[in-house]
């Protein structure tokens, strides 16, 4: 294909002399330079629709240009001048880097072919080369006649392969009427039989084999049935993260299975994820909507927060969840309920090597009487009744003590105890919360109602003087007085004064002055 001029100069853009009119060379070039001599050899390449050039400016960023001039069916020969424009689009509107005007002159052609050693004026190649379409304007004159012919724009092709990078390679420009998603460079690497393929394979013994830095996500990596991004380390980090105001590393599971992760951690030999800080929580888990869940600052090992609960721990020989501080609590556990039901609670025994009580021991039991009970009330064994769940005793029936001395005293009533909602649920210690606990109040509690009572330990108990005096230390017994308490009354056996075993259930802990009633501290203490 040949196009026609005005001064009858052809220019060649087929196939001619075994030469292409615009060729990307993969390789070195000997070219004719903007200052009329050979610059050394350069190695450029092209592939893919992408331009890559040297860090460094448009220095050393330049491509080689061959094509032949026909003048009147004939081959030129002898010099000539030649000037370029890039253009970003077929109609030569839209020009990349200025044009190079008297960049080339003296330029020898011999049997029509010439080679031009272009140099983008005003922009670096890797600007002007950076993926999206070009199409270059060349203009010829026989040297120092200044008789310009304009050519037709020729679309620029990549060449077929490039085999390698300039040192310091850029790979950078705007994507000309691209859409969202649209890749700067798409590397997609597929063998028919093989595989893995690896689609880049960067490799640095020094420093980063591969740095990603962007306005938005840095390096993105999308797998549909292996990791999406994955690093590996013979003795260092896998994969380092940081962050100088936000989150280190941030990971997401849109998956509704109920066992799958926003990040999944193992290990062969050492933690499956270890992780520390210097001002604040070292690891802090969410779960649910929390509404007012307590939020702790500074420096806490673990933190849970839930809906349902904190921390689960659960093991097969182990413990479930092991606490050890070295000079302080191993576990506490505390509850912001005004009954201060419960600190920590378990469906099964507790062991302990001591136990240090400020409070009262107190036993779940049920009224098995026909008439209320309030706090303070003595009372005494009424049978028993069937167990709250199928994994725990028989549950204690009481009734309001009546007579004095009664030897089937067991305590004194401490409070309502909301039981229901330890009954029917799917918890393995067989409880279930509802959304709204009922608080442990003073009473009544109605026949048949769960309550708590003390059966050691500090106690307010009615207490009845009406009979004698109570001093602090006094032996306390069931009064005349449905549900109150007097002093223990005393048999003399073999000249001994005795208080008849099985009557005491505790100590008065403060006086009642002769022939009053009323609420006193005792120390439950069943003998």
């Amino acid at each position: 294909m040949k196009i026609n001029v005005s001064r009858k100069m052809w220019l060649s853009i087929g196939v001619t002399a075994g030469l292409l009119a615009l060729v990307w060379l993969v390789g070195t070039a000997l070219a004719q330079g903007p200052d009329g001599t050979n610059p050394p050899p350069e190695r450029s390449a092209g592939g893919a629709g992408v331009i890559m050039a040297p860090r460094g400016g448009s220095a050393t960023a330049a491509f080689t240009y061959q094509g032949q001039l026909i003048e009147n069916g004939v081959p030129a020969n002898g010099p000539y001048d030649f000037e370029f424009t890039i253009y970003a689009d077929s109609g030569g509107t839209h020009a990349v880097g200025a044009s190079c005007v008297g960049c080339y002159t003296n330029v020898p052609v011999e049997d029509g072919l010439f080679t031009l050693y272009m140099f983008t004026s005003g922009a670096s190649l890797n600007d002007v080369f950076n993926g999206g379409p070009r199409w270059l304007e060349l203009q010829a004159a026989p040297h120092g006649t200044g008789s310009w012919q304009t050519f037709p724009l020729q679309s620029i092709s990549p060449a077929p392969y490039a085999w390698g990078l300039y040192p310091g390679t850029i790979i950078s420009g705007t994507l000309y009427g691209g859409s969202f998603g649209d890749a700067a460079l798409n590397i997609n690497a597929h063998h028919p039989w093989r595989s893995p393929v690896i689609g880049l394979y960067a490799r640095s013994s020094t420093s980063s084999a591969v740095y990603g830095e962007s306005g938005g996500v840095g390096v993105r990596g999308h797998s549909t049935t292996d990791h999406g991004v994955e690093g590996t380390s013979v003795s260092s980090a896998g994969g380092y993260f940081t962050s100088a105001d936000g989150h280190g590393i941030e990971a997401h599971s849109n998956s509704t299975r109920t066992y799958s992760y926003g990040g999944y951690f193992t290990a062969n030999g050492g933690y499956g994820v270890y992780v520390t800080s210097d001002q604040n929580m070292a690891l802090r888990a969410e779960a649910g909507i929390l509404g007012s869940v307590a939020q702790p600052t500074r420096w806490w090992g673990v933190v849970g927060l839930g809906a349902d609960g904190g921390v689960w721990g659960s093991a097969n020989d182990g413990y479930g969840v092991r606490g050890y501080s070295i000079n302080y609590h191993g576990v506490c556990g505390t509850t912001g309920r005004v009954d201060n039901d419960y600190g920590l609670y378990t469906g099964d025994n507790l062991y302990s090597l001591n136990l240090h009580l400020p409070g009262a021991v107190m036993q779940v039991a049920r009224n098995g009487g026909h008439e209320p009970l309030e706090r303070g009330d003595v009372v005494v064994i009424a049978g028993m009744s069937e167990p709250l769940s199928t994994d725990m005793p028989p549950i204690i029936q009481v009734a309001k003590a009546h007579g004095a001395n009664n030897t089937a005293v067991i305590g004194v009533v401490a409070s309502t105890y909301a039981a229901d909602w330890l009954t029917g649920g799917s918890d393995p210690t067989g409880a279930t919360a509802p959304e709204e606990i009922p608080p442990n109040t003073p009473g009544p509690v109605a026949p048949g109602e769960y309550l708590l009572i003390v059966v050691q330990g500090p106690a307010q108990v009615k207490a009845s003087a009406l009979s004698g005096s109570i001093h602090a230390g006094d032996l306390l017994a069931t009064a005349e007085q449905d549900g109150y308490a007097a002093q223990a009354a005393e048999v003399n056996i073999a000249g001994v004064q005795i208080t008849p075993p099985g009557t005491v259930f505790g100590k008065a802990l403060e006086p009642l002055e002769m022939g009053r009633e009323g609420l006193i501290y005792v120390f439950v203490t069943l003998q």
